[in-house]
């Protein structure tokens, strides 16, 4: 069987976004994975047709989820962190020193005040929404701290004021609610994989979580006896990044068996970077010393970044002796691979 994958055949075959299963692997992760959970429950609640912020915050108490939980989704799909709430309600009294907010909503002027978050403690706010860790699965009520910040997450970009408007920027989303087709495009566009908050937290964890995954699972399906998969492993006699010191490559996984090794790289990334790039400049030089000692050497490739990097994956794809998505199947097809050559 050939291996090898054109990179429009490795994106046909690609998951794109992390499976549940891969958040699973990571605790850091829980969040993310109870938001992937509930997305459609969020966007069903979104698209309630109201004219006033008041309309949309009295039928949230007849909506199953978790009010935190909700606003929570809205904190990651304004990508407005902890640290901009904390600031908010610092300098909530600069942006609105009335404690009227005025704001524009389907053509008109509207109103809403605001108390709770005036007496706030910016110090001690996030056990009042509950947003964070653990506290995200407790079933938090609907109180007003909940409340305001739900107002300023819906419509905080519509202020008349400008400074106001622009320290809200990305909060717009009361300019979708009740147009399923627009909001479906908008949180398609906005949802949490573009976000730097589940980024910057679950990124480096995630991309561990990945690694580990497809070790357990080349364990679990490689039926050969004496087979080793290693993390961060090296191949003998490949020495690509430095040949004058000697000292050997790593690479993410080493599955090896009676002297025979395979190298194996994995990459995920649902949002592009340069990580792609960086493997794809190594690849020719990787996979010419890796035949040369007479080794394989395989990628694992997904998520919808890296192919928005077509020509990084097509270097990948024509240096490589194998090349799958991060799907049970093509995982399988990995494991083939490696059976064959090590058996």
């Amino acid at each position: 069987m050939n291996y090898r994958r054109t990179v429009e055949q490795l994106e046909q075959n690609a998951a794109l976004s992390w499976p549940v299963e891969l958040a699973d692997e990571d605790a850091g992760a829980a969040v993310i994975t109870e938001l992937l959970k509930t997305q459609d429950e969020f966007i069903s609640i979104l698209n309630f047709p109201v004219r006033t912020v008041e309309e949309f915050l009295n039928i949230l108490p007849s909506a199953t989820m978790r009010p935190n939980l909700f606003l929570k989704h809205l904190v990651v799909l304004s990508d407005f962190s902890g640290e901009n709430i904390k600031r908010t309600i610092t300098n909530l009294r600069k942006y609105i020193p009335s404690g009227e907010l005025q704001y524009e909503w389907d053509g008109q002027v509207r109103a809403y005040c605001f108390q709770s978050l005036f007496n706030a403690n910016s110090g001690n706010i996030k056990k009042k929404i509950g947003i964070e860790g653990s506290t995200l699965f407790q079933n938090y009520e609907l109180n007003e701290y909940i409340k305001e910040l739900i107002v300023l997450l819906l419509v905080g970009s519509n202020a008349l004021d400008e400074e106001t408007s622009a320290w809200f920027a990305k909060c717009e989303i009361c300019n979708y609610l009740g147009s399923k087709s627009k909001l479906e495009e908008y949180v398609k566009q906005r949802y949490i994989w573009v976000s730097t908050i589940s980024k910057g937290t679950t990124s480096n964890s995630l991309g561990h979580a990945a690694q580990d995954f497809v070790a357990e699972f080349l364990e679990e399906n490689i039926s050969l006896d004496g087979v080793r998969v290693r993390k961060d492993g090296s191949l003998p006699g490949v020495t690509h990044y430095d040949p004058a010191s000697g000292k050997e490559t790593n690479f993410d996984l080493v599955v090896s068996r009676n002297n025979n090794y395979v190298g194996i790289e994995v990459s995920f990334q649902v949002t592009t970077n340069s990580v792609i790039q960086r493997k794809s400049r190594e690849a020719s030089a990787s996979y010419t010393q890796v035949q040369q000692a007479g080794h394989k050497l395989a990628y694992v490739v997904d998520g919808a970044g890296n192919f928005e990097r077509h020509q990084a994956i097509r270097l990948i794809c024509e240096n490589s002796d194998c090349s799958v998505a991060f799907t049970p199947s093509e995982l399988m097809r990995l494991a083939e691979f490696i059976t064959e050559f090590l058996g």
